[in-house]
């Protein structure tokens, strides 16, 4: 892979082929490229780096699988190791604009989710959230210009996948509306009004706002997955009070089809079970 580290589709259909191969602990082998090639980052020529980061930038999103992500009492999901992977890559080999240069060119053609993480993350160097300090300019992703420039690609391409159904589609659709919503929170609430509006969209904000946790509690030595219902700050993305009332309104409808009805109410119990002195699930 070192060697053919500037080979885009050799680099995107090993990653492929990896993640269609399961791993003994559950995870695929995309997992272990992505810790490998960390590993070897010195090894990658200079004229390669670049290549390698367009890539997989444009498959990120298809790299942030379920198995991959951390369990029980680890942290860790494949775009965490991309961003571990790409300052291993650049950060102790570039200076400062010359990381940038590299680290914005990959962006240009990098899936959504991944734009707006990364964009993100070289924002939040010069525009840190309230409690936090800025970063030194040898830990910045980009320059200041260039962190802004990427801010706006991912605002831009946001706007865009709303209207053409990628963004309802995404499987991270929770966490691009709140990152949608830091910007312009009245149009993200205007869109999902709209979405309100459709069955079939409800049924996809629920299945988007139904996760799997992992939980333990003092004394166990196993941890137990849960399922349940993302509601934390919902109300800044969207109407809750209509939410529940076409979730409900919907899991009446005889005319549903089986599927989206496993979707709507693994939400309602999700959340009804979130709400109840029972706790979580055994």
């Amino acid at each position: 892979m070192i060697n053919r580290a500037d080979d885009a589709s050799y680099i995107q259909d090993t990653f492929r082929k990896a993640l269609a191969t399961p791993r003994s602990d559950g995870r695929t082998k995309a997992s272990l490229l992505l810790d490998e090639l960390k590993l070897h980052a010195k090894k990658v020529p200079d004229e390669k780096v670049g290549p390698l980061l367009t890539a997989l930038f444009e498959i990120a999103d298809e790299l942030q699988v379920q198995g991959d992500k951390a369990k029980a009492f680890s942290i860790g999901d494949n775009h965490l190791r991309l961003h571990w992977l790409l300052r291993r890559l650049t950060l102790e080999r570039y200076d400062l604009a010359k990381r940038s240069s590299v680290l914005t060119a990959a962006c240009h053609t990098a899936s959504l989710g991944w734009l707006i993480d990364i964009s993100d993350s070289a924002y939040r160097d010069y525009h840190p959230l309230e409690g936090r300090s800025a970063e030194t300019e040898a830990n910045c992703l980009t320059t200041s210009a260039d962190a802004e420039k990427l801010h706006g690609l991912a605002l831009k391409r946001i706007r865009v996948a709303s209207k053409t159904g990628e963004l309802l589609d995404h499987p991270e659709l929770p966490y691009l509306l709140f990152r949608w919503s830091d910007e312009e929170a009245p149009k993200v609430l205007k869109w999902t009004g709209a979405q309100l509006k459709l069955d079939k969209s409800v049924v996809r904000l629920a299945q988007a706002f139904t996760a799997q946790s992992w939980v333990h509690s003092l004394g166990d030595r196993v941890a137990r997955r849960q399922t349940r219902a993302s509601l934390e700050s919902i109300e800044k993305i969207l109407d809750k009070d209509l939410f529940r009332a076409r979730l409900e309104e919907l899991a009446g409808v005889n005319g549903l089809s089986k599927d989206d009805g496993e979707k709507i109410h693994a939400f309602l119990q999700a959340r009804d079970r979130g709400q109840s002195p029972r706790g979580p699930e055994e």
